[in-house]
């Protein structure tokens, strides 16, 4: 079991285009010296703002590629490694990490600390930050510097801080107003405890609701020729291709929706419709098992 978070802040774009202007070869496997192991966690220090940090139960992590970063094989950034006891300390120019014991990232063994304090010529003294946590379940409490930020369906106000989650994404994201370029961000976030070890539920869905999305609409047109003129799809088509939206307007019950996404259930209900072409029925079956 893998428990991925990708901290992502806004401040800076990673380019893989060196200063010749010709791209370079993306590489997913970090440095070894960007990497941090601690027991069943590690951290691989990617640039002084970005870390990404993995829990892996039985010790494996993935290398392959993310979607949010395909190069990891960037220049080793300047930090520090420091162990206080059981606690592990990661400080970069940018940030300070802290882990504590050996189990699961939670609120109460991992936390992030940022410094804003970088400088450059004609830049404004302040910022706001986005910052997105992928591939996890909706969290129960988000705390910025100690104060909890409210929920949001969808973020309007630049002015407080707010937190949304996307169910096409599978992930949440934290908007910070305005603050100091100096001052420090702290962001705590405290996850379900019902939710601990169903992580096997996410993996695979983001590419797969997108793959049913993006069929729904030929759906729609063959129901309507061949079976319904309403266009009334089979529920196990609608718990996969309304996935995201059921979780985008109720986050509180993401597993539910997960739990409902049944890709041999729909695949089943389209091959048992006599009145569907077979060309529909095999092109289904064909993006139903697609990974």
């Amino acid at each position: 079991m893998i428990r991925s978070i990708l901290f992502a802040l806004l401040l800076m774009t990673v380019a893989f285009f060196p200063a010749s202007g010709k791209p370079a070869q993306a590489n997913p496997v970090a440095n070894p010296d960007a990497v941090v192991t601690e027991g069943q966690a590690r951290f691989t220090v990617l640039t002084p703002r970005l870390v990404r940090m993995e829990w892996s139960e039985d010790g494996r992590f993935e290398d392959r590629a993310s979607l949010a970063v395909l190069n990891r094989r960037l220049d080793v950034p300047r930090f520090t490694v420091i162990r206080e006891g059981k606690t592990l300390i990661i400080e970069t120019d940018s940030l300070t990490l802290r882990y504590t014991g050996r189990d699961p990232f939670s609120d109460s063994n991992l936390s992030v600390s940022f410094r804003l304090n970088g400088k450059y010529e004609g830049m404004d003294p302040r910022r706001r930050l986005t910052v997105t946590f992928e591939g996890v379940y909706p969290p129960e409490d988000v705390l910025l510097n100690g104060k909890k930020v409210p929920y949001t369906r969808l973020h309007k106000d630049g002015n407080r801080a707010e937190w949304t989650y996307d169910g096409a994404d599978l992930a949440w994201t934290l908007f910070i107003p305005e603050t100091k370029a100096s001052a420090t961000v702290t962001v705590r976030c405290r996850y379900p405890e019902a939710t601990a070890g169903k992580e096997f539920l996410l993996r695979g869905k983001k590419g797969r609701m997108r793959r049913i999305r993006e069929f729904t609409d030929e759906t729609k047109r063959v129901y309507c020729q061949y079976d319904d003129p309403f266009q009334v799809q089979p529920k196990a088509f609608l718990d996969i291709s309304q996935c995201a939206s059921f979780i985008t307007e109720d986050p509180v019950h993401t597993e539910v929706f997960l739990k409902a996404f049944d890709l041999g259930a729909m695949i089943e209900s389209i091959q048992a419709n006599d009145r569907l072409p077979d060309w529909f029925k095999k092109r289904t079956e064909a993006i139903g098992t697609l990974y």
